[in-house]
């Protein structure tokens, strides 16, 4: 369900350099709002440090990631996070917001601002597309409703959902409200205006541990598969043209990549650290180009 325009800086700026080349600002595709879900765990904890460094270094993060059907008209075959465009009826399912931070991010790692940035429907088209691609339903149990959904009840309203049921109505049957409480704001992407389709999309991170009951899984469909994957081992198979994947989602791995090199406990020795986030930086630019 296509959209106006964003209405952000940056399509203000390619409409205002259209216009200086005389240019109509009309013929630019409008960004459809989406976004995406990158689950995410840590392993540094879970797994010993040598065989870490055998392992060819410590990353001490896992991401998933899905790759489309080959068959689809519309990036078929690519890799890329749970997510999706937003659904007009997105904007009318009640969701309770994300937590706020415990505390400050440190100076030298801001966090992008949400609060002005996320159009109305958003989050329940994040949580509305995590459900469908992966089987993680973030809901707890609506006002005045007892106990939780089991996993049987969780599996069939992922059926009804894929099968054309409305979002609302599955989280009504399951006496559930949307939940994005655990779900950080992490930037937004917008697809540049030579793209025949555009989306404004914005990122969303998701702490999921492997202790979780429930684990993304995919059903055949729309996608291909699903696994765990490093962000440098994603970005390996990008570089090298083993995978698609857009550039945002290469740069939202390797973001998590930078945040377990700096937080690595095993890490003591700081020269080697700085030549670890050196080679990160080396990388990110890489994608940049």
């Amino acid at each position: 369900m296509s959209e106006a325009g964003s209405g952000n800086l940056y399509e203000a700026m390619l409409a205002g350099l259209a216009s200086a080349a005389g240019t109509a600002a009309t013929a630019m595709p409008s960004a459809r709002s989406s976004a995406s879900v990158v689950p995410w765990r840590r392993t540094l904890r879970t797994r010993r440090t040598a065989e870490i460094r055998r392992a060819g270094g410590p990353s001490g993060v896992e991401v998933f990631w899905v790759k489309r059907g080959e068959t689809l008209p519309f990036m078929g075959g690519w890799h890329a996070f749970p997510g999706g465009g937003l659904a007009r009826s997105d904007a009318e399912i009640p969701v309770i917001p994300p937590a706020a931070p415990a505390e400050p991010a440190p100076p030298a790692r801001p966090q992008p601002a949400a609060a002005d940035d996320l159009p109305t429907g958003i989050l329940a088209c994040a949580i509305r597309e995590l459900f469908e691609e992966t089987g993680i339903l973030l809901a707890r149990p609506a006002p005045g409703t007892e106990g939780t959904p089991d996993p049987a009840q969780i599996a069939e309203a992922r059926r009804a959902l894929l099968g054309g049921r409305s979002f609302a109505t599955v989280l009504r049957d399951l006496g559930s409200v949307a939940d994005a409480s655990r779900l950080v704001y992490a930037g937004r992407w917008l697809t540049p205006p030579f793209a025949p389709l555009r989306f404004d999309n914005r990122f969303f991170l998701l702490e999921w541990p492997a202790a979780e009951a429930a684990q993304p899984e995919v059903q055949p469909g729309e996608l291909e598969a699903g696994a765990w994957v490093e962000p440098a081992a994603a970005w390996q198979s990008w570089h090298l043209g083993d995978v698609l994947a857009k550039r945002g989602e290469v740069h939202k791995a390797l973001d998590l990549y930078r945040e377990a090199l700096t937080f690595e406990p095993d890490a003591k020795d700081e020269a080697k650290l700085r030549l670890k986030i050196a080679e990160l930086e080396r990388l990110q630019a890489a994608a940049q180009r």
